[in-house]
């Protein structure tokens, strides 16, 4: 999975259906064992947030998510994740 923090244009959109991902951005892992999801990255300088709606985006600090990994606990509750630079 690749997740990018802005719209990408046409021509983006081709090299990623062609398997061309833009790597600059630092990338982030997700692993689910039993109900918490593990968070990981190995950039230095960034931190995970999390916000509940992407139409009022009120992004707050995960827990934690300036370590490199952090421990997401499974909810019913829709979470969106992002890793910006500190």
């Amino acid at each position: 999975m690749v997740l990018y923090d802005y719209a990408l244009g046409s021509n983006a959109v081709q090299n990623v259906m062609n398997g061309l991902y833009d790597f600059s951005s630092p990338t982030m892992a997700f692993e689910m064992s039993g109900s918490p999801m593990t968070v990981a990255w190995q950039e230095a300088g960034f931190k995970v947030q999390s916000c509940s709606s992407l139409t009022i985006a009120v992004w707050v600090d995960v827990q934690g998510g300036n370590s490199g990994m952090v421990v997401v606990p499974a909810t019913n509750d829709v979470k969106f994740l992002r890793l910006i630079q500190q």
